[in-house]
């Protein structure tokens, strides 16, 4: 019975890194050959003139985008962990499951307004520059 719950959240663990990841990744349009030769033209222009700002927000903004997907990944499958655990646990591990669901509920919430906040001070600036 152990082997079988440790493959269900194994597999489980897969497929939502499997759909997280691809998701982020076609959205941003970057693939493992394009970060690559974005990387080599970055590189090569480091000696020949700045670049431009424009430029750099797009591709700081395509890491934050992975980033954040990474992030999201991360709270789907600790979510799914916690939840097969307290739905497999006692009465025991179950209030010590929703002690620990406090803190997952609050690094969800920090993630998710980070990236707001962000936003928020992102365009503030930028309209006060201008």
């Amino acid at each position: 019975m152990q082997v079988l719950k440790k493959v269900i959240i194994i597999s489980a663990m897969i497929i939502f890194a499997i759909i997280v990841l691809k998701q982020n990744v076609y959205a941003s349009g970057l693939s493992g050959s394009s970060i690559w030769s974005k990387a080599q033209g970055f590189i090569s222009k480091g000696g020949q003139g700045k670049i431009s700002q424009a430029g750099a927000e797009k591709d700081l903004q395509a890491v934050g985008n992975i980033l954040f997907g990474i992030a999201i990944m991360v709270l789907l499958i600790v979510g799914s962990i916690m939840g097969v655990k307290f739905m497999i646990s006692g009465a025991d591990e179950r209030a010590n499951m929703k002690q620990k669901l406090v803190w997952y509920v609050v690094s969800a919430v920090l993630i998710f307004s980070s990236a707001g906040v962000f936003n928020i001070v992102y365009k503030i600036i930028t309209t006060a520059t201008k």
